[in-house]
């Protein structure tokens, strides 16, 4: 999505042989979006790869600067692996929800949340966020069209649950394919207001049930 040329959905397809036991060279991946891709704009979104997918091991980094204004403090850094069409946190219709703990809103930090179609098919996603107690704050439907990329900015905000300023602090966001053929991968990010470094977190399957203590998900 071009934010510079009026929020146009556009892509970039491009073909790479990676060495035996080799990797993409430093100064490509340490910005593959414009080095590899050609993309300069601001935009957002995401990247699909093909080929000998089960040959290669692909992660994925967003940084930022520590401060906005002193490139000398250098760079944070929020990792996400890839993930197979397969894999657990792609969530189909009626499945279980996927989920996280941990979203906020303060001075501080902004959540925004990201819905990603992976089959090509159209679908509906419910949307719940909850209390550190368990209580429902809030819900929501939304519609993600056939391989959409959609992003809800705050999810708290307007444009999400419209729960107001807050200051909200460990709340769990969830969401579940509840109509069509889609699939879906949920993803929230939490963004620093001043350095917009951000930390980003996969929905996913509860725990482990048994033979705990368990931490996390």
């Amino acid at each position: 999505t071009d934010q510079d040329d009026g929020g146009i959905v556009k892509s970039s397809r491009k073909t790479i042989t990676i060495p035996a036991r080799g990797a993409l060279s430093k100064s490509m991946g340490s910005d593959i979006i414009a080095n590899l891709f050609g993309v300069t704009s601001r935009s957002f979104g995401s990247i699909l790869v093909e080929g000998d997918v089960n040959r290669i091991a692909a992660v994925g980094g967003v940084s930022a600067q520590v401060d906005p204004n002193d490139a000398t403090k250098g760079l944070k850094t929020a990792q996400v692996n890839t993930l197979f069409l397969d894999s657990p946190e792609v969530m189909g219709v009626n499945e279980e929800e996927r989920r996280f703990a941990g979203i906020e809103k303060s001075v501080q930090r902004r959540t925004n949340l990201i819905l990603r179609e992976v089959a090509g098919q159209s679908c509906r996603v419910r949307l719940r966020l909850y209390s550190a107690a368990g209580a429902k704050m809030g819900e929501s439907t939304v519609d993600v069209a056939a391989s959409q990329y959609r992003q809800i900015n705050d999810v708290f905000g307007a444009s999400g649950m419209a729960l107001g300023d807050g200051p909200f602090q460990s709340v769990e966001v969830t969401a579940q394919v509840v109509s069509g053929s889609g699939r879906v991968v949920g993803v929230a990010t939490v963004n620093d207001n001043i350095s917009r470094n951000p930390e980003i977190f996969l929905l996913a399957l509860p725990g482990p049930t048994d033979g705990g203590p368990w931490v996390g998900f």
